[in-house]
């Protein structure tokens, strides 16, 4: 199961956080297609949050926290982000994330093909095994 459609029960407008995890400064164009993909869709973009520290896990991510409390405020309807393997590498860690959105109405689309040069799924994969996978920068 794949947590991408947009749910029935957000048509027109939603308020909708845009995240993304990535190294190094704020990626703007990754910021770009989210934007896009939000205002395409007429969802208000509430806020843009990044976290450069992708290895990481997401419980101790700061950006990822304020999604969180967004999400559980109300404030937020949706999350707008690459991939899901951005958020949770793993595919048990994923069932979690896609129960937890279920389980709070909310929803989340990820615009970005798994196949995206910036392979950010390995990043973030590498973050929550450590020590099955090498930093992506190690080159062996």
């Amino acid at each position: 199961m794949r947590c991408n459609p947009t749910p029935r029960s957000t048509p027109g407008r939603a308020a909708v956080v845009l995240y993304t995890c990535t190294p190094g400064p704020l990626p703007e164009r990754i910021m770009d297609a989210l934007r896009r993909h939000a205002t395409a869709r007429d969802w208000d973009v509430h806020t843009e949050l990044h976290d450069a520290t992708p290895l990481t896990h997401r419980a101790l991510r700061s950006g990822w926290q304020k999604v969180i409390r967004l999400l559980d405020e109300g404030a937020v309807e949706g999350i707008v982000a690459p991939y899901e393997q951005q958020i949770s590498a793993d595919p048990q860690g994923r069932t979690q994330l896609r129960t937890w959105l279920l389980a709070r109405g909310v929803f989340a689309v990820y615009v970005m093909p798994q196949d995206h040069p910036t392979n950010l799924a390995a990043i973030c994969d590498a973050a929550e095994h450590p020590a099955a996978r090498p930093h992506p920068d190690v080159v062996r």
